[in-house]
């Protein structure tokens, strides 16, 4: 900008000889250096508040530009933890049915609302005992058909030695006003019978010989 010093000198200077002036008085000039003055502390004050405000938005377009980026590698993490949680709760839902089948099964017994299939094996000679279950039970529940097995052997036997397949049946205890009217039990019904085969076989030679 112009320096005004000078000038602004030679206007005190004549304003101090107390001289007449027609076209611009000294105190007219002194007058526009000042406002000229003023008028460049402002333009410059503007220029710094300009300045200041273009590098607070080259700042906050920095700002923006790290929040987009963040952003948009928080929805790549976040569709990542949605599918990790719905994988989670697809496995949780499947579990769960596995745990309550396995209870159902473990259980189903009690209420009577599945049947357990056992193979006897008879041999004349030794005690009867299971060889084979279909279903489920638990032990302590299986050692209670075969004791009752052996009690009374000889109403499951008829047929003599073999393989005696038998479908059991429990049945809850029942109550009334009174007490306990019914223990709970097991009921077997016959279901199928088979032969040993080194017995059909000795029985066809008999035959054979007897003929």
């Amino acid at each position: 900008m112009t320096d005004y010093t000078e000038l602004q000198r030679l206007a005190e200077h004549h304003l101090s000889l107390g001289h007449a002036y027609t076209v611009a008085t000294p105190s007219a000039v002194l007058a526009l250096i000042a406002e000229n003055d003023r008028l460049r502390e402002a333009h410059e004050q503007i220029c710094t508040n300009y300045n200041k405000v273009s590098y607070a938005s080259e700042e906050r377009g920095k700002q923006i530009d790290q929040l987009k980026a963040e952003l948009e590698h928080t929805g790549y993490d976040h569709d990542l933890l949605r599918n990790e949680r719905d994988q989670l709760k697809a496995e949780n839902e499947s579990l769960r049915d596995d745990i309550e089948q396995t209870q159902y099964d473990t259980n189903a017994w009690r209420n009577g609302e599945e049947s357990v299939w056992i193979e006897v094996f008879n041999s004349e000679g030794d005690d009867p005992f299971i060889s084979a279950i279909s279903g489920q039970i638990t032990v302590e529940q299986l050692a209670l058909i075969q004791a009752e097995i052996l009690e009374y052997r000889e109403d499951y036997f008829e047929k003599g030695s073999g393989l005696y397949v038998f479908r059991c049946a429990h049945h809850q205890a029942h109550h009334d006003n009174v007490g306990m009217t019914e223990p709970a039990h097991w009921e077997t019904d016959f279901e199928s019978y088979s032969p040993f085969p080194w017995e059909e076989e000795a029985a066809a030679m008999g035959n054979g010989e007897q003929s």
